[in-house]
């Protein structure tokens, strides 16, 4: 549980601009990258009402109105639903963020995959199409021995494809967003391609092999408020990495394109292909990805 500024009707309420979303089946859906959640019918009505600043005072008079309910309630329905956001880092009141935290230990914490497995549950139950990988290119500097994608050829999609391809995504309430390949770095216009995504209200994850990274790609990507990149390393030392890569130096520029990817401020995790050549490198790996922060 996370403290909560002393509400009334004059307290201003904003969302959370770090988290992508998209409203569908009168759910919403909501991940800043690392956290995901979902708020039912009412509560994405007033999701919906926080699109721009707005007083608790108003809030109020339009939920009576919606719900035909008495103010007294309304306001204090509200004022419960707008405590949770705040708690869960989803909405701002006056400006102030929820950085002071109190431990609760009334409820059992789910873990990570909990929430995952529940939210994919609830998603192919309803039958909503939620997430998205959308493979940009079968150019890759790497060679991995596991990967089928060396072992396939054939003509790119055009921006234009890819960005209808998009609408169409993002009409069907489609948030999360994975860009793979190939190398999806080795496209040229992969800007071009996350603009349209953060346009479209996406939560865009590149996922790299990290043989590819520039500067200048790194910095134009960092502008975007919704991006995040996952990384694959096969092991903590270049001999692991490169057995499976077939190309040396690859270990090198993986671990650099991470540090820039920190030094720019853009979300970043490590992944790794387990098998059996490289399981006992798991642990390391954690190690190395606290490390490079």
């Amino acid at each position: 549980m996370r403290l909560t500024p002393k509400l009334s009707n004059k307290s201003v309420v904003t969302r959370n601009p770090a988290y992508a979303y998209r409203t569908v089946n009168g759910k919403t859906y909501l991940t800043n990258g690392s956290i995901q959640c979902h708020l039912n019918a009412s509560a994405s009505f007033v999701w919906e009402l926080l699109k721009q600043s707005i007083t608790t005072g108003e809030l109020v008079n339009t939920l009576a109105a919606q719900y035909h309910l008495s103010k007294k309630r309304a306001q204090k329905d509200l004022y419960l639903l707008i405590k949770t956001l705040f708690q869960a880092g989803l909405v701002y009141i006056d400006g102030k963020t929820c950085t002071e935290k109190v431990l609760d230990t009334s409820k059992p914490k789910m873990n990570f995959s909990e929430l995952q497995m529940k939210m994919v549950k609830e998603v192919i139950k309803e039958r909503t199409l939620i997430k998205l990988t959308l493979e940009l290119t079968y150019s890759c500097s790497l060679h991995c021995r596991y990967c089928y994608a060396s072992a396939v050829s054939g003509n790119m999609m055009t921006l234009e494809e890819i960005e209808d391809l998009l609408e169409q995504a993002a009409d069907m309430g489609v948030l999360y967003l994975t860009l793979t390949g190939g190398e999806p770095l080795t496209r040229p216009d992969l800007i071009e391609i996350v603009k349209k995504a953060e346009d479209l209200g996406f939560w865009t994850r590149i996922q790299s092999g990290g043989g590819s990274f520039r500067k200048d790609i790194v910095e134009g990507l960092s502008c975007f408020r919704h991006v995040s990149f996952s990384v694959t390393l096969h092991g903590a030392d270049a001999t692991t990495h490169y057995s499976f890569t077939r190309v040396p130096g690859s270990f090198e520029k993986a671990i650099k394109g991470v540090q820039l990817l920190v030094q720019n401020g853009v979300p970043v995790t490590i992944k790794q292909v387990i098998t059996k050549h490289n399981v006992n490198q798991t642990a390391k790996l954690a190690d190395l990805a606290k490390d490079l922060g």
